[in-house]
């Protein structure tokens, strides 16, 4: 949440608070995704939120879309590898 506060900043504000708000941004997805990753299933929701959200603030504001397209496809193949693995129950979050 704290990446997408900071990215809704950098939608609308210019200069250097653009500048600080995308930095943090970035900053808190890096976070949010490495503790994802460390403490998640790649089939969590959670995690394979933080890694739209990220993917979005990629695209949407640092215009890189090849960055996001290799963290959305990484999420997906990861997810999709283990799938097979989870119960029914779990299957239908």
């Amino acid at each position: 949440m704290k990446g997408d506060y900071y990215r809704y900043m950098c939608e609308f504000l210019t200069d250097e608070g653009r500048i600080e708000s995308c930095s943090k941004a970035l900053n808190a997805y890096q976070e949010a995704e490495n503790i994802a990753i460390s403490e998640l299933q790649s089939t969590n929701p959670i995690r394979l939120g933080v890694s739209l959200n990220f993917s979005v603030f990629l695209i949407e504001v640092m215009k890189d879309a090849d960055s996001a397209k290799q963290m959305s496809q990484k999420a997906f193949d990861e997810a999709m590898n283990e799938i097979d693995l989870l119960g029914d129950e779990t299957y239908k979050e």
